[in-house]
């Protein structure tokens, strides 16, 4: 039976079509209803207007982006209509000169006893006005449920209005690919910084960006369903202007983080919930301010809201609220780590010098131009008596918490370590935290070198995802176990064989 039959027919049964053909999804949707509360994000169809409508003739501006997400949670059916709550609406209107927030709460129903009928309302705050009431008004639709495409205005679509078009769908289920490096770009209306100083205090609007690794297997994190750990791959902040200005404060103030200090935090997946630490500084100088700022807040549908401070200080506090967008970036360029065999002076150097700086060919170097850890910071913890002078660098790499592990220079061990009780050669690999990762012996002990007596050292050395070692030594062996020699250039495994 179709409509264009029922047109011809008498009005009692054209009523009677129509309950054939309109009833049937209504029926459905009862039967695919999902109790679960879904959190919504609105999709590219998504758009916001205001102006003049007609009968009015007055400007009307067209149509700008909408993002952001909403909950639905089922309330109830009052027979006819499936009741749905909406709340934690957080949207934000792009593209203009001047950001526009949209909070607010509602309610959404769609059911019917004929057609599949749908009505959204909503009580929104619309950036810095007051909270007014939009309405689809009880119209057709709802056969997409649980997407959901409605338009919504204050005064019906008439003359000066607000018109908000809602398409949204279920966010996905299933996390976003792990781990990633996302890249993140501050609104500018929605972030600020604020510096309280003893010359007296500032706010600017806050711009720039932050690069997450979400999802680093190298940082630990609680056991916590969906929690996963992070890594601050950078940030780069600037401060266009303090009201009032603050003394001794350029403007405007540039922001990066610190290249020499890594910086962690936590993520989880199912919640949104998202802390870490910046140790900023300023390029051009440092900043007046302890570092790092502990920030918190949540991720949620690539939106990153935190806020946060460097906590309670007496010589100057920083508190920031950040609100970013991610965005799609080419994966950024891979940094590189390296010592030299003879030191240098040098000219240019992060963050900025006024005077050269002496390189050792102890100091761990990245390509990018600063110093990761001077030869001293490396061997500070380790207790050597009597201090003793710049040792060299073998062999480094990044551990498991963030410190570094190295070797030192065949010519300069062993030495005594007043805080270990014990000699350090140079084939032992060291934490800069002040304890010994593995001896020598440790790293190859599964290769039953033939005889076992000097250190073979370390030449070069590097983390595995499943927690090994791989690692080459200076000099060649005997390996019982594999029943040959091993050359000082093989790439050796701490479990025993070649990688």
């Amino acid at each position: 039976m179709s409509p264009t039959t029922c047109r011809f027919w008498t009005v009692s049964a054209t009523i009677s079509c129509l309950a054939v053909v309109l009833g049937a999804p209504a029926i459905a949707l009862g039967q695919a209803v999902d109790d679960a509360p879904k959190l919504h994000e609105l999709t590219g169809a998504s758009s916001f207007q205001r102006g003049c409508f007609p009968p009015c003739e007055c400007p009307l501006m067209e149509p700008l982006p909408l993002v952001g997400t909403f909950v639905l949670s089922p309330v109830g059916f009052d027979g006819l209509f499936r009741i749905y709550s909406v709340r934690d609406v957080s949207w934000d209107v792009l593209g203009q000169n001047a950001p526009l927030h949209i909070s607010g709460s509602g309610t959404y129903r769609v059911g019917g006893e004929f057609a599949l009928m749908h009505q959204l309302e909503l009580d929104l705050k619309v950036g810095d006005r007051s909270v007014q009431h939009f309405d689809s008004g009880l119209v057709i639709g709802g056969a997409e449920f649980p997407a959901i495409h409605a338009v919504i205005s204050v005064s019906g679509m008439t003359c000066y209005d607000t018109v908000i078009t809602v398409d949204a769908k279920p966010a996905a289920t299933q996390p976003p690919p792990l781990p990633r490096h996302a890249h993140f770009v501050l609104h500018p209306g929605e972030s600020s910084v604020a510096l309280t100083l003893f010359t007296g205090s500032g706010r600017s609007k806050l711009t720039g960006s932050v690069r997450l690794f979400l999802g680093d297997p190298e940082v630990p994190v609680i056991a916590l369903a969906g929690q996963v750990g992070l890594s601050v791959d950078g940030a780069d902040l600037i401060a266009p202007d303090f009201e009032p200005d603050l003394v001794g404060v350029p403007e405007p103030l540039r922001m990066i983080q610190d290249p020499r200090v890594r910086s962690i935090g936590s993520w989880n997946t199912l919640t949104g919930a998202i802390s870490f630490e910046m140790h900023l500084l300023a390029p051009e100088g440092n900043l007046p301010v302890p570092m790092p700022v502990q920030v918190a807040g949540v991720l949620r549908g690539g939106v990153l809201e935190v806020s946060g401070d460097n906590g309670n200080v007496a010589d100057g506090t920083i508190s920031m609220k950040i609100k970013a967008f991610e965005v799609r970036l080419p994966p950024p360029p891979i940094d590189l780590w390296f010592s030299t065999e003879v030191g240098f002076h040098a000219g240019r150097i992060s963050p900025a010098s006024t005077s050269a700086v002496a390189i050792s060919p102890g100091d761990l170097l990245s390509r990018r131009g600063h110093i990761v850890r001077t030869n001293h910071e490396l061997t500070a913890r380790l207790g050597f008596m009597p201090v003793v002078p710049d040792l060299g660098l073998d062999a480094a790499a990044l551990g498991p918490k963030g410190d570094v592990w190295f070797s030192f220079e065949e010519e300069h061990g062993p030495l005594w370590s007043e805080t270990l009780a014990r000699y350090l050669r140079h084939g032992d690999l060291l934490s800069e935290h002040g304890f010994v990762v593995r001896t020598n012996e440790g790293l190859l002990a599964a290769f039953r070198r033939m005889p076992p007596v000097s250190d073979a050292g370390l030449d070069a050395v590097t983390r595995t995802p499943d927690k090994g070692i791989l690692f080459s030594t200076e000099t060649g062996f005997f390996s019982e176990s594999l029943g040959r020699h091993v050359g000082h250039g093989d790439l050796l495994s701490d479990r025993g064989g070649w990688s």
